[in-house]
This record gives C-alpha cells, sequence and structure tokens, in this order.
C-alpha cells in the first residue's frame, strides 16, 4: 500500500507544482514574436530584476564570445538573439523547479550536467546538418530528459532504486514503470503541457526513447538531433553510467542525418571543448566525468575496416590517445609494446579468439569490443582480456584504466 500511496504521490506532486513563472511566459512569447523589438523583451526580462542580472552574466560569458561587457538587457537581448534568450529563460526556469537541492542524491547534478550538454551536442549537430534555427535544437536537448529531474527531486530514493535496476537492463523506461508506476518521457510531457510549451517539444521529450527505425521512418529531423545529441553527451562522460546497446541507433541515426567523419570529430570536440561554459551558464556545476588518467596514452585499433567503428576512434582521439591502425594478421611485437589493443572486428566468435590469442603473444591489455546486447563490461584476467561495447564511452576507457593503474601500484600485493 505503501508503495501505491508512493506511485500516486509522484504524480500528484507534480501537477501541485507552482505553474511555469507569469513573467518567464511573457518573454517566451514575446522572444517568439517577431514584431517585437529587443527594447520590447528587454523590458519583460527587467521586472525580474534577478533573472535580469543572470541574462546579463550569461551575455557576458565567453559561452557566447563577449568582446565586451555590457551592462544593459536591450543589448543582451541582441548579443544572444531571442531565441536563445526564450532558451535561457526556459532553462534557467527548469533549474530553478528541478535544480539540486540538499535532500537530492547525488546523482541529480550529473541529470543537469547530461541535459546540458546534450543541448551543447544537438546544436552542434544541427549546425553541422543544417538544420534551423539551431537553438531549436538546442533546447529540445535541454528539456528531453526534464522527466528524469522530476523523479530524482521529488522521489529521490525511488531514483536511486532505479538506477541500481537500471545498471543490469537495457530498458530504462521499464526499470522505471516498475518502481514508479509511470516513466520518464511521460512525465516530462505532463510538465512541459503544464507549462504551456509548444506540442512539439512535448513530442519530442515524449518520444526520444522510441524506436530508431519508427523516428527516421516518420522524417522527424529534430528528434533524431535530439537522440544523437543524447548519445553523444553520454559517450563523453556527461551522464549516468548505464549501459546500453546504442551501436545500432548511433549508426542509424548518424547515416539518417548524413554527419561525415569531420562532423561526428566536430561534435566531441564542442562537448569537450565547450561544456564548462554552457555548465556555468545555466549553473550545472563543474565537470564531473570519469577522469581519465592513463600514462600510457597509445592505442592500437586492431580492425580489417576502420570506418565500421569511426566513432571509437574518435573517442580516443578526444581522450588524448595516439591511435594506431592495424590488420589483425599485420600486428607486431613492436607496434603493440606500450599500448592498449582495441579488437574492432564484426564477427563476435572471431572477434573473441583474436583478442585471445593476441593477449597470449603479446604483452599489454587488450580489450575486445562486443557488439551484442550483452556487451557488458567484463575482464577476463586468465586470459588477459577486457570486453566492452561495441560503441564504448569515456565510462568504458576510465574503467580500464583504473584497472590497469591498479595492476600496476607498486604497493599492490
Amino acid at each position: 500500500m505503501t508503495m501505491l500511496r508512493n506511485k500516486i504521490g509522484l504524480v500528484d506532486k507534480i501537477e501541485a507544482l507552482p505553474p511555469f513563472p507569469a513573467v518567464a511566459t511573457r518573454i517566451v512569447t514575446a522572444c517568439e514574436n517577431a514584431n517585437l523589438c529587443a527594447e520590447g523583451i528587454a523590458s519583460i526580462i527587467s521586472e525580474d530584476p534577478a533573472l535580469a542580472a543572470r541574462i546579463l552574466r550569461v551575455a557576458n560569458s565567453p559561452f557566447y564570445g563577449a568582446a565586451g561587457k555590457i551592462t544593459q538587457i536591450s543589448r543582451a537581448v541582441v548579443r544572444l538573439g531571442t531565441i536563445a534568450v526564450r532558451n535561457l529563460v526556459i532553462g534557467m526556469c527548469t533549474n530553478d523547479a528541478f535544480g539540486a537541492s540538499r535532500e537530492s542524491v547525488s546523482s541529480h547534478g550529473v541529470l543537469w550536467r547530461h541535459s546540458v550538454a546534450s543541448a551543447v551536442a544537438a546544436e552542434t549537430i544541427a549546425v553541422r546538418v543544417g538544420f534551423k534555427p539551431a537553438e531549436e535544437a538546442f533546447l529540445a536537448g535541454l528539456l528531453h530528459d526534464i522527466g528524469q529531474l522530476a523523479i530524482a527531486k521529488i522521489v529521490p530514493a525511488d531514483f536511486e532504486r532505479i538506477l541500481a535496476a537500471a545498471s543490469g537492463s537495457a530498458d530504462l523506461l521499464a526499470v522505471e514503470r516498475s518502481v514508479i508506476n509511470t516513466d520518464h518521457t511521460k512525465l516530462g510531457v505532463r510538465i512541459l503541457s503544464r507549462w504551456g510549451l509548444p506540442a512539439a517539444l512535448c513530442d519530442i521529450t515524449g518520444d526520444h526513447h522510441d524506436a530508431t527505425d519508427a523516428v527516421i521512418g516518420g522524417d522527424r529531423r529534430l528528434l533524431a538531433i535530439t537522440m544523437l545529441a543524447d548519445i553523444y553527451a553520454e559517450l563523453m562522460g556527461f551522464g549516468l553510467d548505464i549501459q546500453s546497446n546504442r551501436a545500432n541507433s548511433l549508426a542509424q541515426t548518424s547515416q539518417y542525418l548524413g554527419l561525415s567523419p569531420s562532423d561526428e570529430r566536430t561534435i566531441l570536440g564542442t562537448l569537450a571543448q565547450r561544456t564548462d561554459e554552457a555548465f556555468a551558464m545555466f549553473e550545472a556545476g563543474g565537470r564531473a566525468t570519469p577522469d581519465c588518467t592513463a600514462t600510457n596514452k597509445r592505442a592500437v585499433w586492431i580492425a580489417t575496416d576502420a570506418a565500421d567503428n569511426r566513432i571509437g576512434l574518435l573517442l580516443l582521439e578526444q581522450l588524448g590517445y595516439e591511435t594506431q591502425i592495424v590488420a589483425p594478421d599485420a600486428l607486431s611485437a613492436e607496434t603493440a609494446n606500450g599500448a592498449i589493443l582495441f579488437i574492432a572486428l564484426n564477427e563476435g566468435d572471431e572477434s573473441l579468439a583474436t583478442a585471445e590469442r593476441i593477449a597470449r603473444d603479446v604483452r599489454g591489455p587488450v580489450v575486445r569490443l562486443d557488439d551484442t546486447d550483452s556487451g557488458r563490461r567484463r575482464h577476463d584476467g586468465a586470459a588477459r582480456v577486457f570486453t566492452i561495447p561495441r560503441v564504448f564511452s569515456l565510462f568504458d576507457v576510465a574503467w580500464i584504466e583504473e584497472r590497469l593503474n591498479h595492476e600496476h601500484r607498486p604497493d599492490r600485493r
């Protein structure tokens, strides 16, 4: 009976939340009015001194490449642009409503940083594929997981139970339903609808866990951009370490949007370089990604076709690895010396056999990339082989490095 009350109470508490602030509603409406000038929008913003101060701080931040300090709200609106002002106001209201508190679980801040990183990735993807206005993608990325923020804020104990159960499941939504009788996509739609935000944005929040085939078949580019941004933020370690089989979604969505290797490198690079500025803009705290502290930054990529999993090579590049690509039969002891060896072969049985053979023949850590649904992290100490998902994340690399550092500690007995 207690659990039933908790499940019902979550929705009730969301319905009882204060409405979207009146001033914020007027600002959002004004920003979407093409006939209203910057002075008109500024006059509404000025009605809320705290909000005005935050807008000025952002306008003078490195994120917008501020060349000189400005003190007038109207000039801030001009510098930022009306769509960016709208996004800032909505993002600030989201943080005010569902930001971390003393009672929040430790992972709550990680969720907000994931949302901000997803927004940066979504806008970058939109620019690369010619989606306009790109700022719409930023807002979609920022709000896609607002339902998760609500769960972590309102029922933190249930959220921790969800995380514990989801660590071994590919279906996060099913786990959420088993614990709270609903899921974060449905809660997100309810919140954004109550706030009076556009139906298109509500749809993206509700559908961002849909099957990739359905999204591509429905020609929904903004949803595809949001889904891909979610994956990119996760790959770069911005988010919760919940492993999932993301390989097919990444490949299909990237192909659908027409992303090139250069585009993918730019997206990862932007996430690495600009997220700290975005975190400051949305009061998301400092960077909290796993620390890849390996002193050995060489990787040998063993593959018959390196282009088949190019995102892995690009991620290693972003993490500071010097990577060399070799065919399985061309690996030498000299090439392998001092490097982490990644086995990136398609065939599961061949990949495992190759990994075990190489581990026997060379001195050095061997990492096998597994393309099955069971591709979770494993370490076979006897065979000296690590196994991680084919489309791995910074979390996976940090896990390998931590174990290698532990193995090589001088005081280890």
